[in-house]
């Protein structure tokens, strides 16, 4: 008797093994909360192509209420792809940034140019320095 008990919990064992998670419990299925929440996300902005430009509009809200905007438009011109964007933050200030990329054969050259807020333009950010390498 207590050699089919064991042979009966290990097959149970087995049998849950085998079935997996869905013998227990039917997770499967969004609950309605989940589909609540899925519901109060908002999709991302959409684009708009106009030629060879892509110009595209984001807005973000605060949990206070505030807003914060931004646009960027790319435009293709031959190997040249020139990117303008402006943000505007929620205190009503604005930031631009202006890149063009240009692709002559094997080499690619970026140029940038950002302005803050306050109409100054950030220190340029130095390469890092490589590391010593260690004498044995």
């Amino acid at each position: 008797m207590n050699r089919t008990v064991r042979a009966l919990g290990v097959f149970a064992v087995v049998g849950l093994l085998a079935g997996g998670a869905p013998l227990l419990a039917d997770d499967t299925n969004p609950s309605q909360d989940d589909k609540d929440k899925d519901a109060k996300k908002e999709a991302p902005a959409p684009a708009t192509t106009d030629g060879n430009t892509v110009t595209k509009e984001v807005t973000a809200t605060e949990p206070s209420g505030k807003t914060a905007t931004g646009q960027t438009t790319w435009t293709k011109d031959g190997n040249t792809i020139t990117r303008q964007g402006t943000f505007t933050g929620p205190n009503g200030k604005t930031a631009t940034k202006n890149v063009t990329t240009t692709k002559s054969g094997n080499t690619v050259t970026r140029d940038a140019t950002t302005t803050l807020p306050n109409g100054k333009t950030p220190p340029r950010k130095r390469p890092a320095r490589p590391h010593a390498r260690p004498h044995h």
